[in-house]
This record gives structure tokens, sequence and C-alpha cells, in this order.
């Protein structure tokens, strides 16, 4: 009943920054959060540059709310324009030591996600172990019936982490898709070590060393929460059918990034590199427009796309501040869809990749990196030293329908640019800049244009007789 974009991407593959993307239509680069863990003042300054679809539509008496469980709690650093927020609390250090106490005492439990339980424990309806997926649902299932009754017009982003790190669903997700026989280590999430992972640089090597009977557990887990996540989904279209706005409403699936999961090139995580086959960066795109023919289009857009698109679908007019472009006349059929380009940059460097040839500048672990800021509500917060130096040693990347040209910052102050010819080395593991000038300068050029001029170059004026 859907249009299909089989290559969507995200421009940055980190959840709060591709959350402020999606919503307000700019890159990282131009809203100015470029890594998990911004001070105030950067959250404050991008507040003033952005322009939220919701709060457009809040403006034109939508009922907005972003209702999500523990990978959500970005909402309540950066509301986006929503006027009801129903979150996991944001990740800082106060949050941790206090969900630590509260759920010690073997009371507490019985009290969640019901009146009395907020009244005595407020604190209860934001912590990350009783917002699950099943909660998520029934909250929006709660809030549905609540505006068909009021037939109020709603904007909404329902929020699901089932397919974060590290893959913990339950029964009978996390066995659905795996081999019965297993009994190591990742039965039943990924076995992660937090004081590895923050204090730690050599992750690359150690998580490459996994055995292949890991891996396909790890994949096995991951197709399990995705399975969670689909049955999410098919009730609230059922309630929306249930409450008669089946019909009458848009309805997108997508994600704010994907995740490596062992190719050519990569371990596991998400916006950590470039390399390989920009699986982290790949995420999905299916957008119900009731009346609009269902198809598959495999031409490029953006998660900076959206937010253009929903206006454009619902009458709505276009910041200026937008740097995305709509494609809602391609869901229309009265357009014919082109190829558009993906930009995109690293995030938060918790590894360091490495690229054949390149010395890479040097970046300590996340514990050195960052403080806790008790002035701003004990986030964890960039140390001020490192900020400059952190989006200097970001890779960047421009894809075209068939090419693929990363730059990597060296630790002398150049750029080394690798190019890979993805229609025949999907893993990008044939470098072929050296080989191929006439697709290297073109590229090189509009990559370059949109790292230090922040224009976006379109993939006709990259390569005006076609592409190569």
């Amino acid at each position: 009943k859907s249009t299909r974009f089989e290559n969507c991407y995200t421009s940055i593959a980190s959840t709060l920054e591709s959350g402020v993307q999606l919503m307000a239509s700019q890159y990282p680069q131009s809203h100015g959060i470029r890594q998990m863990y911004p001070d105030r003042e950067t959250v404050e300054s991008t507040k003033q540059r952005i322009v939220p679809l919701a709060e457009l539509l809040r403006e034109r008496g939508y009922d907005t709310a972003a209702i999500g469980d523990w990978c959500a709690g970005y909402y309540e650093l950066m509301p986006l324009g929503f006027e009801h927020v129903s979150v996991s609390s944001f990740d800082n250090f106060k949050i941790y030591m206090s969900q630590a106490v509260v759920m010690a005492h073997f009371v507490v439990p019985l009290y969640f996600d019901n009146p009395l339980g907020y009244r005595i424990f407020p604190q209860l309806q934001a912590f990350a172990q009783f917002v699950t997926p099943k909660v998520v649902t029934e909250r929006v299932e709660r809030r549905l019936e609540k505006v068909a009754a009021e037939d109020k017009p709603f904007f909404w982003h329902v929020f699901f982490s089932c397919n974060h790190l590290p893959y913990r669903s339950p029964e009978p997700y996390n066995t659905m898709f795996a081999d019965p026989a297993y009994q190591g280590p990742n039965r039943s999430g990924v076995d992660f070590d937090i004081d590895s992972f923050i204090g730690s640089t050599g992750l690359e090597s150690k998580w490459k060393a996994l055995p292949p009977k890991e891996v396909e557990q790890i994949r096995a887990l991951y197709d399990g929460c995705t399975r969670q996540f689909d049955d999410c989904v098919a009730k609230i279209l059922a309630a929306l059918d249930r409450r008669g706005l089946a019909d009458n409403t848009i309805v997108i699936i997508t994600g704010d990034h994907g995740d490596d999961h062992y190719e050519p090139g990569v371990t596991l995580g998400h916006g950590l590199t470039l390399n390989g086959g920009l699986h982290s960066f790949h995420v999905p795109m299916i957008v119900h427009v009731p009346g609009a023919a269902p198809g598959v289009i495999p031409e490029t857009v953006r998660l900076i796309d959206v937010a253009p698109t929903l206006a454009d679908l619902t009458g709505l007019e276009r910041s200026p501040t937008w740097q995305g472009r709509s494609f809602a006349d391609w869901i229309r059929g009265s357009a014919a869809p082109e190829c558009r380009p993906f930009y995109g940059e690293t995030g938060f460097p918790f590894i360091q990749f490495t690229v054949p040839g390149v010395e890479r500048p040097t970046l300590p672990p996340m514990d050195e990196l960052t403080f806790i800021d008790e002035d701003y509500n004990y986030q964890f917060v960039l140390k001020p030293e490192y900020q400059d130096r952190l989006v200097q040693a970001k890779q960047r990347c421009l894809k075209t329908r068939d090419w693929k040209l990363v730059c990597t910052p060296t630790a002398g102050g150049g750029r080394h640019f690798g190019l890979f010819h993805l229609a025949t080395d999907p893993e990008a593991e044939t470098d072929l800049a050296s080989g191929r000038p006439d697709v290297l300068v073109p590229m090189k050029a509009a990559l370059e244009r949109w790292m230090d001029e922040h224009v976006e170059t379109p993939i006709a004026e990259i390569f005006p007789g076609g592409e190569p």
C-alpha cells in the first residue's frame, strides 16, 4: 500500500544529530550538533537556527507529540517543536544514579505506568527500564483514542529502540532467528563491556576478531529485534484502523541510522566509519499516503528530504532554512524520480577505524574526551578543547548512484580521498582514486565544496554528461 524507497540515507548515523536533521531538514554541519555530547551553548545555538516541522504544524492546530523509549530521550534535550514529549529520560549521570537507587526497591515496579505510580514516583514514567516497546505502543494507542475523539489532526514521532545495540529483545524475539544450539556469550543480547567501550582505543581489532558463529548470532538477535518492531507497528496500524483514521493518515517508517554487522571493512556499531558499504547510514524509508499508488523507487533520497515532503503533502509552506528537497511528486506520480547526492559525516569517535595508507589524527577514548557538566543537568559533554579537533578528524562522504568518495583527514592536516565503484564493488573494498581521475576530480570538488562552503552540488552538475 506504500511507496518504498530502496536507497534512503542519513547524513550522520547517530541518534541526536540525525533526529535534528530529520525534523529540521538541515545537515549537521548546518544545524550545529556534530556529535552526541553537545554542551549547553551548542544546543541553544542550534535551537535558534532551526525551524522544526512540528513547530509549524503545531501553529496550524496539530496535536504534536514525540513518544518513545530510551533512544528517544534526546527529545528532552532538544524538543524540536513537539508540545507533548513522552520519552525515557535523556542519558545523564544524574538519571543513571536515580534509577539505580529507586529501582533497588522491590515495590517500585508495581506502580509503573499507572496514575497512582506517577503521583508517588513521577520519575517512573521516564525510566528506560520500564519504557519498553510495549509501553510505547500502548501510549500511542491511548493517544490515538484521544485525538480521534477530538477530531484533531496530529503529527507524531513514534520512536522505538528495539533495533539498537545491545539488541536485547524478550522472548520469542531473541531466539526467533537464532541457532537453537547456540550457547555463547551473545545468547540474549550483545556481550557488551561498557568499561572497555568508553576507555579503550583498541576496540576495532578486538571486535573484528569475533568468530563467524558469534557474528551469525548477533545478526540473528538484530533480526529478532526487527520482528519486535514490526509487531509494534502492526498494533499501531490496527489502532488507526479501529479509530477510523487509517484512510486519512500519512505513515512513514524510517530510522535515525542503520548498523554495521561485520561486513567488510567494519565491525559493530553505527556512524563510526564511512568504510565499507555504508550500512549504518542506509535507513528504511516506507511512505504511505492514502490514495497514492504503491511502488518501489530505487533513486536516492535523504532524511533531510522528509520535512519538505511532509510539508508538500499537508499543504504547509516550507521554511527557507530547510536544506532538503521534497519527493512528494514522486509519490503522487506527477514527477519522475532523479538520483540525489548523499553527503555524510561520521559521528562521535568511539572507534577510529583504520584506512589503508593513512595515518589518522589521534583522539583519546570517550572517558578522556567527555566530562559530567554539573551546571548542565549533569549531562555528559565533550570537553571544549576537543570540539574543533573532533570535527576536523571526521570522515566525510559523497555518494552518487554508482560511486562513493570518502575523505579521511590525515594526522598532518591533509585530506586523503578514496574512490569506490559501488555498482561493482558494493562493500567498497577496491580504491580506484588513482585510476579514475575523470570521476575523482569532479566528485572531490563537490565534496570539498560541501565540507568547506556547506553547499550541496547536484549530481547533474557533478557529471554534466551523465554518471560514468
